[in-house]
């Protein structure tokens, strides 16, 4: 029954960190399929204590996730989407899944400052975002409260030049739902399919 869980919970994330890179969107109806999957999943498992260990952790992932969103950071899916997987993952594969998340996130803060910085250069080339139509969205797609807190990255903090030239952030936006999809994967990967 697990591998049953985590398989179907391996075909939503991958539809979820798809449709996070493409639109920027992550649906709450997916949000809500994986934490529904991991609480059947908590049930499966007859383990009374590591259910309220992980619905505890999940709730207090979830403020820090909220907290994180009202500044800006990240997303309200995001913040959605960490929750409903750490219910998904459960409590015992916590640090795990928040380091894979960490590396993750990293390399795709990577790729959108180098997009940001040789983009031009890369499209010229038709290298880099061509596979599946995928694209750091541009500000002019950005919508909603999120949109107004974006601020000007300094020039001379992306090594300078014109003003028709300069990186913002507001000229990209990082699809953190790939990160925490990913994560969730090569966690439910490694606990169903690798330590049995």
């Amino acid at each position: 029954m697990q591998a049953t869980i985590s398989a179907l919970a391996i075909s939503l994330l991958t539809l979820i960190g798809y449709g996070d890179w493409r639109n920027r969107r992550i649906p709450n109806k997916l949000c809500l399929a994986i934490a529904a999957l991991g609480l059947v999943g908590l049930f499966v498992a007859g383990d009374p204590l590591g259910a309220a260990y992980t619905v505890g952790l999940a709730s207090a992932i979830f403020c820090a996730a909220f907290i994180l969103f009202a500044c800006g950071v990240f997303g309200g899916g995001d913040a959605k989407l960490i929750t409903a997987t750490v219910l998904l993952i459960g409590y015992r594969h916590l640090i795990d899944f928040l380091f894979l998340m960490s590396l993750f996130g990293a390399a795709l803060g990577i790729f959108a400052l180098a997009r940001g910085k040789f983009g031009p250069w890369l499209e010229h080339l038709q290298i880099g975002m061509s596979l599946g139509k995928a694209r750091f969205v541009s500000a002019t797609l950005a919508e909603g409260p999120a949109a107004s807190r974006l601020e000007p990255i300094p020039r001379a903090a992306m090594g300078g030049g014109s003003a028709d030239r300069a990186v913002t952030s507001a000229s990209l936006t990082v699809p953190y739902g790939v990160a925490v999809a990913a994560a969730g994967i090569v966690t439910l990967i490694i606990q169903t399919f690798l330590t049995r």
